[in-house]
């Protein structure tokens, strides 16, 4: 008996795995690629924001400005913003109304300052409006004295401002009337200062605040 040996009609074809094995190393390399992509977004965000919130730190120096219809002042320490509120107050009140407008009641540096607030609260036609500044605690029930003097009685109160020279007074002030006179206002036609009860009725307030 012999055996014959005959190629077999039937064709092997060749596995594909190497097309399986592609395939699933494409499908394998799209979460990295995602992931490669959410890293480089997040650096990129961080880094837009520290250049942006943290420009001083390359020495770049940063253009702010004080807000629309605010007036703007060079001090000592800086510019700073300010603006009159008109309104039958009181100290509290002028208080509120500047902290709505994210702001302080504004001290006076000179006697420019002095002029200028005048200026911009005349046109309310009112005769005092508050400024920043508060009876130190050591002349808190004096009158004026060699200790507790017209520079020395009071202090500023906005953080932003430098000196004496804005402490300028009517005659005789500031008087402590009745031994409760803890503010301070402006005379809008004499632009001087005048000692005053917190709860007394003013016709204003000058706010203040850094520019933003």
């Amino acid at each position: 008996m012999s055996i014959s040996s005959e190629k077999s009609d039937i064709e092997l074809q060749p596995f594909e795995a190497v097309d399986v094995l592609g395939k699933n190393e494409k499908d394998s390399d799209r979460p990295k690629a995602l992931l490669l992509l959410l890293a480089i977004l997040l650096i990129v965000i961080f880094s837009v924001y520290f250049i942006f919130v943290n420009l001083r730190y390359f020495g770049i120096k940063v253009e702010k400005e004080c807000p629309t219809n605010w007036t703007s002042l060079n001090r000592t320490m800086g510019e700073w913003c300010v603006q009159v509120f008109f309104g039958n107050i009181n100290l509290a009140e002028a208080q509120q109304i500047c902290s709505n407008n994210s702001a302080v009641i504004s001290s006076i540096e000179n006697t420019d300052e002095l002029q200028l607030f005048s200026k911009m609260a005349q046109v309310s036609h009112k005769n005092y409006i508050y400024v920043g500044a508060r009876r130190t605690e050591k002349c808190m029930n004096s009158k004026l004295s060699d200790v507790c003097t017209k520079e020395t009685s009071f202090e500023w109160t906005d953080g932003f401002t430098k000196g004496v020279e804005g402490f300028q007074w009517e005659d005789t002030q500031p008087d402590n009337h009745l031994g409760d006179q803890k503010c301070v206002v402006l005379g809008v036609k004499t632009s001087l200062l005048d000692d005053e009860r917190e709860s007394a009725m003013r016709g204003g307030v000058i706010c203040g605040a850094r520019p933003n």
